[in-house]
């Protein structure tokens, strides 16, 4: 198996008075020491998914990429994974034959009408949502956790 290796890109910064633009510091660069999407998608992959702690994720990603990660880095990357996934909802719609799952950013009715349908031929179980609600059906069920939690 090839080794693998940190790439490594260094952007420098120097103060001028310029109204040109050229030379701007990229938007991306926000610190000055970060770690790309793949390494940070690895180390939240290790703590979420395979429940490690972070001392041994620095020591698995000093040992691997000779990353010399903090705990500290450690929870930025957590933290900027959970605002990301904040602003993303999964839709689920299923039958006794199949289940189709979407990512977005909304919960609006465009999203139904995009990936589902706006109107439908049978019973709609759904969270009660407004959007849920403009779906055309036969019948509309809510789910009982939502109706319980309105009584």
């Amino acid at each position: 198996m090839p080794p693998v290796e940190l790439e490594i890109t260094e952007y420098i910064q120097t103060k001028k008075t310029c109204n040109c633009n050229l030379g701007k510091f990229p938007d991306f660069a926000i610190a000055s020491i970060q770690y790309g999407p793949r390494l940070q998608s690895i180390v939240i992959d290790l703590i979420i998914e395979h429940k490690l702690s972070y001392q041994r994720v620095c020591t698995i990603t000093r040992n691997l990429f000779s990353a010399n990660l903090s705990e500290a880095t450690i929870e930025n990357f957590l933290e900027r994974a959970y605002e990301k996934a904040k602003r993303v909802y999964t839709w689920t719609w299923q039958n006794k034959y199949a289940s189709y799952f979407v990512r977005g950013p909304g919960r609006g009715f465009n999203v139904i009408e995009k990936y589902f349908l706006a109107e439908f031929n049978g019973s709609y179980l759904h969270d009660d949502y407004s959007s849920q609600n403009k779906v055309k059906a036969l019948m509309h069920q809510h789910c009982h956790p939502h109706i319980t939690r309105k009584l």
